[in-house]
């Protein structure tokens, strides 16, 4: 070819001289260049220039050895018409009618090259579109029956390859809202335009293609014309997809009404069409979403998306309007997560989930939708490994974080999942939560309570600087979460850190919180009340305290003592405020109701518990003179009562009482015994006939805490009064059926002096009865395998009365545990 370019003649000779086969190997090797389906190498020589060798070369020497070559013909024709539309498009545009001649006869060289398909639908598509009725004139004159069967099969071919690298052009879309690949769609449109030109055949079928593409690119008045056209023609054929598409364009245009109809037919057609279904789906979720019904609507995404996920996306991202789809994204997620919450179809939501996350990746709420819907299903794993690529994209998302922590958990790794729990509390998004624990099951939700709890005590016992406080209160906060907002231990703990920071009002909202589900909570009215001290809140520190005290004094009492001795002096001031305040109402109305004498009881005992001053003691005989316990007292106990402390007061109130105890006045007795004790400070003497008093009256309880402070004031006691004591205790636990604890004090009395304690037993509860009870009590300390207990206990009981039971007991005990060490 090169020595062709430098004299044609003596090249043609040469290669016409050679013998047949390499003759035709030379020709054919020209074609394959005239053709391009060959690249034409470049050729170097030191005697000569660069020679720049091109297929109009070829095409010239393949013409002058074959003269009859149509493929050197073809090739020739080409390049003059290429040359021709140049001029065109220079000047105008190819749209001109022009151009269609050169148009025809370029893509008839295209054709009759073969490997052209592309180039000739190009310029037949071309034409047609500059001048259709001019176009199909010279095709019919260029291109036989057979070709035209060649050429509409290659351009379904281009057309299907076309629309194609449209749809991956929206599968490849990262902006949601974006419409990249649209402008695709002007060429697609011209090949169908084409194709119905010359395949009149498939006329209907083209014409719904033609008004898909129509539709796809925003051409919603020239696709709803095609649709309203074919579906009032006698045939029914595409009907549902017709259908579905005037549904879009109804939906464009703002017409739901219409829209709504058309996509309802699709749906209950008895044989519909699957992906028209899915278009029909997700219009009417759309119309649906637009009318405020979010839940229906969700549900017909979630229905698209088990027909065919890819199509759903696609339809999303193709039909559905683009400043619709952001709205469409949110209401979705947001739905799902509510159905998650009420453990409803997590397959389905998964799917629903992997639909937002293709069409938005970037949106971190579709991906934990995602993980949620996996973890409810069971795939634990699965979710974890979803939340470990969200957190390498995101290193300080708390939700994810969040999410991760609560399964570190679940799968048995505690330091892994607490340090993610750090890192939260790091960042100061404990409500990162809250949208969490209504989709993550009880017993999960139970383990990040328990854990959280745990962390918040152990930091409170090793720490107290105020940044370690706050650490607890963010774990309390979490557990609290994880309880479904209410968890009256971490409540009241959370209290009493915010207290200790100084946050008051914050305090009181977590004690509210408590007393709204308890309203006779102790701890969180004596917390409050102590808060509302500390803001000089004097009204409501001295009810909220005394409800406390009514509720249980034996809690309260010792917490106010623990306070400083400024705050237990600011609050028993304000108690006998209160208390005198009531005090004098009731005498100046004579309304003595018994309710509200009871309250000024309580208050007068909590004082003089508190403090011993003198103005306390007062107050309180002043109540109980009010309360009617001095109806009968005799002068002398009048005077005795006008005074704090008399000398011969106790007495008096004692000798009183024993009289009215006599004669089995038992509860006017015990209003002189309590004078008598209060007057003498609590006098073991007055304690222990007070106590005998609360027997008769089977006021155990009171009995007993006499009889406790009696014992704690043994220092100075003989060793008879001592065992009688401890015997005496006895007999009110066992009364008061607390059986182990008379035990133990029954055991105290022998220790002392066994033959004291034998002589106490005989007049009360008796030896027999007693000695049963040691039995059922050692019996139960061995069934428990509390050896050395059952074995002191049958000891001693033993000591008290021989019983068979005890002695079987015993050597029972013997056998069973010789393993033990018992002495």
């Amino acid at each position: 070819m090169a020595a062709f370019s430098c004299s044609a003649a003596t090249a043609t000779q040469k290669v016409n001289s050679l013998h047949k086969e390499l003759w035709e190997k030379v020709t054919a090797t020209l074609e394959m260049w005239c053709q391009g389906k060959n690249q034409i190498p470049k050729i170097q020589s030191e005697n000569l220039a660069v020679i720049s060798l091109s297929v109009g070369i070829a095409a010239a020497f393949l013409s002058t050895l074959s003269p009859n070559s149509v493929v050197s013909s073809e090739c020739k024709l080409e390049t003059p018409c290429s040359k021709a539309l140049k001029e065109f498009s220079a000047d105008t545009n190819l749209g001109d009618e022009k151009a269609v001649g050169p148009l025809l006869e370029r893509a008839a060289a295209y054709f009759c090259l073969g490997g052209r398909m592309q180039e000739t639908i190009q310029d037949l598509a071309e034409a047609f579109a500059a001048a259709p009725a001019q176009a199909m004139k010279h095709f019919e004159e260029r291109f036989s029956a057979h070709d035209t069967e060649r050429i509409e099969e290659q351009a379904r071919t281009v057309l299907e390859a076309k629309f194609a690298a449209y749809r991956e052009a929206v599968r490849a879309r990262t902006e949601l809202r974006g419409n990249h690949g649209t402008e695709l769609l002007a060429s697609v449109i011209q090949t169908v335009q084409f194709l119905l030109q010359i395949s009149p055949g498939s006329k209907r079928e083209l014409s719904v293609r033609l008004a898909d593409c129509h539709l796809l690119r925003g051409h919603i008045r020239a696709a709803l014309d095609i649709c309203d056209h074919l579906l009032a023609a006698e045939e029914k054929t595409y009907y549902n997809t017709l259908l579905a598409l005037r549904g879009f364009c109804s939906l464009h245009a703002h017409d739901h009404q219409q829209a709504l109809q058309d996509f309802q037919k699709v749906i209950e057609h008895d044989s519909p069409h699957p992906n028209s279904c899915i278009k029909a789906l997700c219009g009417r979720g759309l119309i649906r979403i637009s009318g405020g019904n979010h839940y229906l609507a969700t549900l017909d995404y979630i229905t698209a998306c088990q027909l065919k996920l890819e199509e759903t996306i696609f339809t999303i991202k193709s039909y559905v309007p683009w400043n619709q789809r952001g709205l469409l994204l949110k209401v979705l997620q947001e739905e799902g997560q509510k159905m998650l919450q009420k453990k409803r179809d997590a397959p389905g939501i998964y799917q629903l989930a992997s639909l937002l996350v293709e069409l938005d990746a970037s949106d971190e709420a579709s991906g934990l939708l995602c993980a949620d819907a996996l973890y409810q299903m069971g795939c634990v794993e699965a979710a974890h490994k979803l939340l470990s690529l969200a957190l390498s994209r995101t290193p300080q998302s708390s939700p994810v974080l969040a999410r991760l922590a609560l399964l570190q958990l679940k799968k048995g790794f505690i330091y892994d999942g607490n340090q993610l729990l750090k890192k939260v509390i790091r960042m100061g998004d404990t409500s990162c939560l809250l949208p969490i624990m209504d989709i993550f099951k009880d017993e999960d939700r139970k383990l990040m309570q328990t854990h959280c709890h745990f962390r918040a005590l152990t930091i409170l016992k090793s720490k107290q600087g105020d940044a370690d406080i706050k650490e607890a209160i963010a774990y309390l906060s979490f557990a609290i979460i994880a309880a479904g907002g209410y968890a009256e231990d971490c409540l009241l703990i959370r209290a009493g850190c915010y207290g200790r920071l100084g946050q008051k009002k914050t305090a009181i909202f977590d004690f509210n919180a408590i007393l709204k589900e308890d309203p006779r909570n102790v701890q969180a009215l004596s917390g409050r009340g102590f808060i509302y001290l500390a803001l000089k809140q004097q009204k409501e520190a001295v009810q909220d305290l005394i409800s406390a005290l009514k509720a249980e004094a034996g809690v309260v009492i010792p917490a106010i003592l623990s306070l400083k001795r400024e705050a237990q002096g600011l609050i028993t001031q304000w108690l006998l405020q209160h208390g005198r305040t009531m005090l004098t109402e009731l005498v100046a109305t004579k309304d003595l109701s018994r309710e509200t004498l009871r309250d000024l009881l309580m208050i007068a005992k909590a004082l003089i518990k508190i403090c011993k001053d003198s103005q306390y003691h007062i107050f309180y005989t002043d109540v109980l003179i009010a309360s009617g316990y001095t109806h009968a007292i005799r002068p002398e106990a009048e005077v005795a009562i006008a005074h704090p402390f008399p000398a011969r007061g106790p007495q008096v109130a004692a000798q009183e009482g024993n009289t009215l105890m006599k004669g089995h006045h038992y509860e006017k007795a015990l209003g002189y015994y309590t004078l008598a004790a209060l007057t003498s400070r609590d006098n073991p003497r007055y304690l222990r006939r007070r106590a005998a008093c609360l027997t008769h009256l089977k006021k155990y309880d009171r009995a007993l805490k006499d009889m406790e402070k009696v014992i704690q004031k043994h220092g100075c006691n003989s060793l008879k009064t001592r065992v009688e004591d401890h015997c005496a205790k006895g007999r009110l636990l066992l009364a008061a059926a607390e059986e182990e604890a008379a035990v133990k004090q029954y055991i105290e009395a022998l220790q002392l002096d066994q033959s004291i304690a034998l002589c106490s037993i005989m007049n009360g509860p008796g030896r027999e009865i007693l000695t049963r009870t040691f039995h059922k009590v050692a019996q139960h300390n061995f069934e428990m395998q509390r050896y050395e207990e059952a074995w002191k206990i049958t000891d001693y009981g033993l000591k008290i009365d021989k019983n068979t039971e005890l002695k079987k007991l015993k050597t029972r005990l013997k056998r069973e545990a010789s393993s033990c060490s018992i002495h």
